[in-house]
């Protein structure tokens, strides 16, 4: 009684009194904790200014303007509802010509401000078809009733969508029409596509009806163009065998309806439109379901992806970031890392964009606290430290996902791969974190071919990497180095950091086929230098784990490290040289190495 009381008085009161409570119930709804999802949707889809709230105002009192014609509209006459609602010449024109041809007809309607007024289209258009609706059902019974009686008296046929598809399709079958509103999100139901650059799950509904049936499909809205009045707008669909599903096409025509600044507030943003994905186990891939989407010109789906400090720890981590590019082709992907690594990183096409982080705590941390007016959707951290977690907590990112060690909690993560410390010892680095990408939802196959930048040398130098920047213990000694290369009596290139320079020194004295690079190329130029050389020996270090990530056939010396857990990964020649099990990296002969090289 109550809403049918208050139906008849918004009906009966001038449109410039109910727009002037709509003002202010849409200043209300902005301030809510539902006005500020308006927002963040607007920011999301748009790329709108964090500070630019106006236009978040005037969607919320749109919305507001919606549900009071909901409640009003029932009490609208056929010649008040042809007074509010304008159509064209042309649009009349466009539904004569369509009537024409007796197949059934599939109206696609969205949640445009002034889309109750479709529940009066036979009045509006004329339509000498039986038009029905579907619609989601009121919570409440007596409610139901009550709309349900008013919004068909003007000879739309209401059905439930729980109950009526069939009835729907039958319907359309006998040269009817159906009509649905197609842009709500199915949740965990229906395909994916790319909506206003996010994915968005959507009913496969229109493309089942058009499956079952030879049918017309449109898209039927009313666009606003002043309180309570509006304008038709039928848009005609492709429904060839050919042609892209209905719901991608009549989404693309909202988006584009949403992008122009005429009509960006004309539609119902209170949505939770983007809501799929968004679960920690989910992130990282599709989750399985159909991608109607064939390609992802934007991507405003943001993830954060905080890398290693160490340079083998990040090549390790590689196969998984490709496997994640490839798995969400949809999102923008940021590398945060040490900036050193950088000119590195932009060799391998697997991230979008990428920072670098200072060296120190603190101006890290404010650093990644200016990203957070991006929104990020989740992060990885990959670093397992206080500092990198606090960094992705400040940037604001809803789902922190990183791993979680026996014994080591990390608080400050949404969601942890929990992993008990005998399994962590006994199992390849690179494995555990494939095994904590698939747990956070990554479906693609973890490929660990190499990345091949260059044809291979075959007749190139031999690399020698002799540093190990974190720990002197794995060091093979400078003198055995030396020896190495005299028996090797062949071309030699040194590599490694500035402070290794001494070592190079003591390597290449009097040794006129050995050539020192060892701190004179930045780590993309050690790159391109080690892509020159038919084979790599070094220590356990990330030199040795870059020229095995770029196809180079390695020798590796390990000294007190275990190659269980940190030995080259990818597909390529790797030949292992362990020291005897208590002894040091120095016990290893020279003459061992040398038969190694030989065997080719």
């Amino acid at each position: 009684m109550l809403v049918q009381l208050l139906g008849y008085l918004l009906a009966a009161l001038p449109r410039r009194v109910v727009a002037g409570c709509c003002y202010l119930a849409g200043t209300l709804l902005r301030l809510s904790p539902r006005g500020g999802l308006v927002h963040r949707n607007r920011q999301m889809a748009l790329g709108l200014k964090p500070q630019d709230k106006t236009l978040a105002l005037k969607a919320c009192e749109r919305t507001v303007e919606l549900g009071l014609l909901g409640i009003a509209g029932q009490f609208f006459s056929q010649r008040r509802w042809q007074r509010t609602i304008y159509i064209s010449p042309d649009t009349k024109a466009k539904i004569q010509e369509l009537l024409k041809d007796p197949k059934g007809i599939l109206l696609l309607i969205p949640h445009t401000t002034l889309m109750e007024a479709l529940t009066a289209l036979p009045a509006l258009t004329g339509l000498p078809r039986r038009t029905s609706v579907l619609y989601r059902a009121f919570k409440s019974p007596v409610l139901e009733k009550i709309i349900l009686g008013r919004r068909e008296k003007h000879g739309v046929r209401l059905l439930n969508r729980s109950t009526g598809v069939r009835t729907l399709i039958r319907e359309i079958q006998a040269g009817q029409i159906g009509a649905i509103l197609f842009d709500q999100s199915s949740g965990e139901k229906g395909s994916l596509i790319s909506f206003m650059g996010r994915v968005a799950a959507v009913s496969d509904l229109p493309d089942i009806i058009a499956k079952h049936t030879d049918l017309n499909a449109f898209i039927f809205a009313i666009k606003r163009t002043s309180f309570w009045r509006g304008e038709l707008v039928v848009e005609k669909l492709d429904n060839s065998k050919r042609a892209p599903s209905l719901a991608l096409q009549a989404h693309q025509w909202l988006e584009n309806y949403l992008k122009n600044p005429v009509t960006s507030t004309d539609w119902l943003w209170t949505h939770r439109r983007w809501k799929v994905l968004d679960r920690p186990r989910e992130v990282l891939g599709f989750a399985g379901r159909e991608v109607l989407q064939k390609s992802w010109s934007e991507k405003k789906t943001r993830i954060f992806v905080r890398l290693p400090n160490w340079l083998g720890d990040v090549v390790m981590a590689l196969p998984m970031l490709r496997a994640l590019r490839a798995s969400r082709p949809d999102v923008h992907i940021t590398y945060l890392s040490r900036s050193a690594y950088i000119p590195l990183l932009n060799k391998f096409p697997l991230a979008d964009r990428f920072i670098g982080l200072p060296a120190d705590g603190l101006p890290s941390w404010i650093l990644c606290s200016r990203l957070s007016h991006e929104h990020p959707d989740a992060s990885i951290a990959l670093t397992n430290s206080i500092r990198g977690d606090i960094e992705m907590l400040v940037t604001g990112a809803k789902i922190r996902i990183g791993l979680r060690r026996e014994g080591y909690a990390r608080p400050l993560l949404t969601d942890g791969y929990a992993i008990l410390r005998r399994n962590l010892e006994t199992t390849h680095q690179s494995k555990v974190l494939e095994e904590m990408f698939k747990h956070f939802g990554l479906t693609t196959e973890v490929s660990y071919a190499p990345f091949t930048m260059n044809p291979f040398n075959r007749n190139g130098p031999i690399g020698f990497v002799p540093g190990s920047s974190n720990t002197p213990e794995k060091r093979y000694p400078a003198e055995l180095w030396r020896d190495l290369a005299i028996k090797l009596n062949r071309p030699i290139a040194l590599f490694g950091s500035p402070t290794e320079q001494e070592i190079g020194q003591t390597i290449s004295h009097n040794l006129p086929l050995v050539t020192d690079f060892i701190g004179k190329t930045a780590l993309d130029g050690l790159a391109d230098e080690l892509s020159k050389c038919s084979l790599i020996i070094g220590n356990d270090t990330g030199a040795i784990h870059l020229a095995n990530a770029l196809g180079i056939p390695t020798i590796v010396l390990y000294g007190p490290t275990s190659p269980l857990r940190t030995r080259p990964v990818f597909h390529v020649g790797v030949t292992q040289i362990k020291a005897p099990e208590g002894q040091g990296i120095e016990t290893i002969k020279v003459d061992e190495i040398f038969e190694r090289v030989m065997r080719g």
